[in-house]
């Protein structure tokens, strides 16, 4: 099995990574400046938001209790997934893109138009998620505005202590559901297979060279491409005729790998109204990506993101802190916390060491076993 990872996918990636940190943290630099801060705050425990969770909690469990109760047949399993995954798209969406969207309206609009901002977020929400359902091609953009109200309403809401303690619980379980109990990585191919808006994702047709890899694998692969019929593509012959591979290179991130890092980003800066901080956590945030994106480009495996993200993060906060000076009251926890990130970090490095030392004929083994299916 043949991957690879392009540089203009890393180029892509980590471009669309740095609009949702920079980007939020702008937005919620004008709230804080604008004083909008506490109603928003304010407006997370309001009557409207309070309904509106009520709606989507009852469409969720209404939409699981009614599949439940008619799954009595495996002839309409598929449809019933799919009922339940785009619901659970559409209320995710909406719930998060939400927020993404009233703290705009209450940065436009004056104080006792309150109501308006209420709904005109919620009605933006709603053609956000419609959109996306029209045309799929937008489902980055959908899910970079959904991170966004992710990071500013849990970033607005935690200080920063509370934040990389959240951070570090995530980070534990993110590892625990990639090599532990594999849940993670069954939900992203669930989640890429249905092209729901709950990851970004890149991906372009690379010429690579065949020396790259051992001779039985290119033909192997080669094999896979002429029984897919997938060779006779104009874009896979023209590198095939130059006696090169075409390997297909994708890079995707989920959307807590997006608003997490950007929660640290604006917890920071509104704890310590100090953008060198935010700053240093978005640094730390961008380091943690590339040595996840180094990591998968040698090992080629599913890996978890959030330790990396983390790990680099409490690193590059500390210095923040420290020339700011406000490392004393922070310095426990944040040593606590890095600790934690870089013995997970270098836990998720071994693991994936062990895994990509298989003998090449227990690989080969489960290439053919499924069938040269190219994943």
């Amino acid at each position: 099995m043949i991957k690879v990872i392009g540089r203009r996918d890393i180029l892509d990636i980590v471009s669309m990574f740095l609009i949702v940190q920079f980007a939020g943290v702008t937005i919620a630099s004008l709230v804080v400046y604008t004083s909008t801060i506490s109603l928003i705050q304010n407006g997370i425990t309001s009557q409207y938001t309070t309904l509106l969770s009520y709606i989507l909690d009852a469409i969720l469990i209404v939409t699981v209790s009614f599949l439940f109760i008619s799954r009595h047949s495996h002839h309409h399993k598929a449809l019933e997934d799919s009922i339940f995954f785009g619901v659970l798209e559409a209320v995710v969406v909406i719930a998060t893109s939400f927020f993404f969207f009233l703290y705009i309206f209450d940065l436009l609009l004056p104080r006792q138009y309150i109501p308006v901002a209420f709904f005109g977020a919620l009605g933006c929400a709603l053609l956000l998620i419609a959109a996306k359902d029209i045309d799929p091609k937008i489902r980055n953009s959908v899910t970079i505005i959904s991170s966004m109200g992710v990071g500013l309403l849990l970033g607005l809401y935690f200080k920063f202590e509370y934040a990389l303690i959240g951070l570090a619980i995530v980070a534990a379980y993110d590892y625990i559901s990639v090599f532990v109990t594999k849940s993670m990585i069954k939900l992203a191919r669930v989640v890429t297979t249905r092209n729901m808006a709950l990851i970004i994702s890149t991906a372009h047709l690379e010429a690579v060279p065949q020396e790259r890899f051992p001779a039985k694998e290119v033909r192997e692969y080669k094999d896979y491409l002429y029984q897919t019929h997938k060779a006779k593509d104009p874009a896979y012959w023209r590198i095939l005729s130059s006696g090169r591979l075409p390997v297909m290179s994708q890079i995707s991130l989920g959307e807590g790998d997006l608003g997490l890092p950007l929660m640290a980003a604006v917890s920071a800066y509104y704890t310590f109204a100090s953008p060198v901080i935010a700053i240093m956590v978005i640094i730390g945030a961008l380091a943690g990506l590339l040595a996840a994106i180094a990591m998968l480009r040698v090992y080629r495996g599913a890996l978890p993101a959030i330790p990396p993200l983390f790990a680099f993060i409490s690193i590059f906060s500390g210095f923040g802190l420290a020339i700011t000076g406000n490392i004393s009251s922070y310095y426990s926890v944040l040593l606590v916390a890095a600790g934690v990130a870089m013995i997970t970090f270098g836990l998720s490095i071994k693991i994936v060491e062990k895994r990509s030392r298989k003998p090449a004929q227990v690989r080969h083994a489960a290439y053919r076993a499924q069938g040269g299916a190219h994943r």
